[in-house]
């Protein structure tokens, strides 16, 4: 059986570099639902633009945990208190949004 996508809801400005090319990697606090062992390289994952229909498809290339000196200025700033993150990289399969409509 093959593993679900991974899916992460994006603030609209992180979404946007992500369709502009200038982001490839998202930074996540670890959790239960982002760690080393569920965004594995392979994996699939969606790219949601907050809670919209708007996402963003692609695949894991590498999952690693940084310190947070390594970690942008933006991820340390939304997470003040983390010492680790998980910085995700992501290759996309395509930068034109998809819209999903129920």
């Amino acid at each position: 059986m093959s593993e679900k996508p991974l899916h992460l809801v994006l603030k609209g400005i992180y979404f946007d570099d992500f369709v502009a090319g200038t982001k490839t990697v998202e930074f996540r606090r670890p959790s239960s639902r982002v760690n080393l062992t569920t965004c594995f390289a392979g994996r699939s994952i969606v790219l949601r633009r907050g809670y919209s229909a708007i996402t963003l498809h692609g695949v894991i290339k590498r999952a690693r945990l940084i310190h947070r000196r390594y970690a942008p200025e933006a991820a340390r700033r939304i997470f003040p208190d983390e010492d680790r993150f998980i910085a995700i990289e992501i290759a996309l399969s395509s930068k034109r949004p998809a819209i999903h409509r129920r």
